[in-house]
């Protein structure tokens, strides 16, 4: 539990987006993030066939890992890494807390309000033509409109199995 102390918004998200983030590393899989300087990333795989088939069940044939990593989880991640307040989840960890709920078991939901939220942007920047999201070109832009589409609507996807 946090201790209420900050008096703006910006700093309630300072104290409790690193919470969220963390929430949701340990849900999806990662990959390594292009921003990030830290050595450690370079042990980010994405999918594995075992993480596959946790998500979509044993295929038929046979999955091919790289190419779900490069088309799904990659331009997922590529938005979440850039930003984002993550007040969504944030409103609920604080309104558990408020209500002397206990935040562990809220976690696990409260992030999912960020991935749909950032599905819903994918989309949202096709179907308006953006071309910028979070001061980069939108996702489409730097994956195809496919590939963008398939990530968007595979964070509903992906929350809906979790």
């Amino acid at each position: 539990k946090q201790s209420m102390e900050p008096t703006t918004i910006q700093e309630v998200i300072q104290i409790y987006k690193p919470i969220v983030d963390k929430a949701i590393a340990d849900m999806l899989p990662q990959v390594p993030n292009p921003r990030s300087e830290d050595p450690a990333e370079a042990e980010k795989v994405g999918f594995t066939r075992e993480t596959m088939e946790g998500y979509f069940g044993v295929p038929v044939y046979a999955y091919d890992v790289e190419s779900a990593t490069n088309s799904l989880l990659e331009p997922m991640w590529d938005l979440l890494y850039r930003g984002g307040k993550r007040w969504r989840p944030i409103l609920l960890v604080l309104l558990t807390e408020a209500l002397g709920g206990e935040v562990d078991k809220i976690l696990p939901v409260a992030y999912l309000t960020e991935l749909v939220h950032n599905g819903s942007l994918i989309v949202d920047d096709i179907e308006d033509s953006s071309e910028y999201r979070r001061g980069e070109p939108c996702s489409y832009h730097k994956y195809g409109i496919d590939i963008s589409i398939n990530a968007g609507c595979g964070i509903f996807t992906i929350v809906a199995m979790l």
